[in-house]
């Protein structure tokens, strides 16, 4: 899983560089197993080993005050958080009373105003688990891959087809038809690409 996983990931990478997209240039730096687990051992959850393995790559994206979003994001209007933002966001949302946060959610990719990719995770270890659509003020959260590996085998294929095209200005575009049919190819079993 690991090398696929990470090849995949350089793809994305160097495609974003290419681009000048301000996503290849403030992704932080890897987390070692060891502080990851370190610093989520406390969560009444355990994050998958696809997760362990996606800080080991890139510890999310440095965000700063005054950042335009569109420029960092690595999936089409979400960025990649670091562990240290996602437990921070997981905090607040499973304490926010309002919120249909599950506590079995970790946050993962965020749009930035309030709306999350999220990894189901288990209280057990797993190989990894499915990414959900969490979107707020939205009763339903659907799953959208069937796990971080098929999301980005799907993101990889998308930027290499040019149906996910990054803009240094306005973010990345996207061709929503051939997005969909190749989500639903990489996702089988994933319900929300097959309408």
């Amino acid at each position: 899983m690991k090398d696929n996983m990470y090849f995949e990931l350089d793809q994305i990478f160097f495609l974003l560089n290419s681009y000048g997209m301000a996503a290849a240039k403030r992704l932080n730096p890897p987390l070692a197993r060891e502080a990851i687990t370190e610093e989520t051992k406390s969560l009444p959850l355990v994050l998958p080993e696809s997760m362990i393995l996606l800080y080991g790559w890139r510890n999310g994206c440095d965000v700063s005050q005054g950042d335009s979003l569109n420029s960092l994001n690595f999936h089409v209007g979400y960025y990649f958080m670091s562990l240290e933002e996602g437990l921070s966001d997981y905090q607040a949302l499973t304490e926010d009373a309002d919120s249909a946060w599950d506590p079995l959610w970790y946050p993962l990719f965020s749009s930035g105003a309030g709306d999350y990719y999220a990894i189901k995770c288990s209280t057990e270890d797993t190989e990894d688990g499915p990414v959900m659509d969490y979107l707020k003020g939205e009763p339903d959260v659907p799953v959208i891959y069937q796990g971080i590996v098929n999301m980005i085998d799907t993101l990889c294929s998308a930027y290499q087809r040019n149906i996910i095209i990054p803009d240094k200005e306005k973010g990345p575009s996207i061709d929503e038809l051939k997005y969909n049919e190749t989500a639903h190819r990489l996702n089988p079993d994933v319900d929300y690409w097959k309408t």
